[in-house]
């Protein structure tokens, strides 16, 4: 496990990527994910086309100073790529394999807030969820073909968007 981390993965055709780590599935899955409620929200969100969720265990020591080895050996295992495929569109069922990865970018994020009424501006001052939803939007293009089609999204990926600084100030 790796913590609070945000990780990118670069794709290459370069098939001669080293493995360290081995990653091995663990049967079963996310239990919490099966759950009716769990099952519902992800349905609300239509996550539950578009999302996979898989548990790995590796098989060695983890040091913080191996992250982009780690990542890098997770992301090209065979295991990993044969059991959780990227989502490749909008449709139902759009699956694909990632690739072979070269490089990977690793941000350490804040993890310092544990109480869940950190959402609750999400909601209250910029209008991202209304009743329980994600609110649409029109279609918004950011960086490198990546389009935000829902507040959420926008305020992620448009530093223009009304809703960027919600989480800064």
């Amino acid at each position: 496990r790796t913590g609070g981390l945000l990780a990118a993965a670069m794709a290459s055709n370069d098939a001669s990527v080293e493995n360290t780590f081995r990653f091995h599935l663990l049967p079963g899955g996310i239990k919490s994910l099966g759950e009716k409620s769990a099952k519902e929200l992800l349905a609300k969100w239509n996550l539950d086309v578009h999302m996979q969720a898989h548990s790995f265990r590796y098989d060695q020591h983890f040091t913080p100073q191996q992250l982009d080895a780690f990542l890098c050996d997770f992301f090209n295992d065979p295991t990993v790529q044969a059991t959780a495929p990227v989502c490749t569109g909008r449709q139902i069922h759009s699956w694909g394999s990632m690739g072979s990865v070269s490089s990977v970018k690793a941000d350490r994020l804040s993890t310092s807030v544990v109480r869940l009424d950190f959402f609750d501006r999400l909601e209250k001052e910029v209008d991202i969820v209304r009743a329980g939803y994600i609110a649409k939007c029109l279609d918004v293009p950011c960086e490198e073909m990546v389009i935000a089609s829902d507040k959420l999204r926008l305020m992620l990926l448009d530093e223009s968007s009304e809703e960027w600084g919600a989480y800064s100030r």
